[in-house]
């Protein structure tokens, strides 16, 4: 089952990049893609947290979540774009 969950984060981990190309390239809308890719980090990061449980697994989910909410803040209240 950890492989599962691996190969799941990993999965979307990819996605995340695919993603995030995708919004700036073909779009210009290179902030929504930045929500995108860091709503997708999250989900890989708890994807990850699914497949080992442990102290470390859970500071390295919360980390990410606490970098997707200061980027989320920021570009919220961002002057530039």
């Amino acid at each position: 089952m950890t492989g599962t969950y691996e190969g799941l984060a990993a999965a979307t981990a990819a996605a995340d990049v695919v993603a995030v190309c995708l919004a700036a390239v073909a779009g210009g809308r290179r902030r929504d893609g930045l929500r995108m890719g860091l709503d997708l980090w999250v989900a890989a990061g708890l994807l990850r947290l699914g497949a080992e449980v442990g102290w470390n697994t859970v500071a390295a989910a919360a980390s990410v979540v606490a970098v997707r909410q200061l980027a989320g803040y920021g570009l919220r209240h961002s002057l530039v774009g």
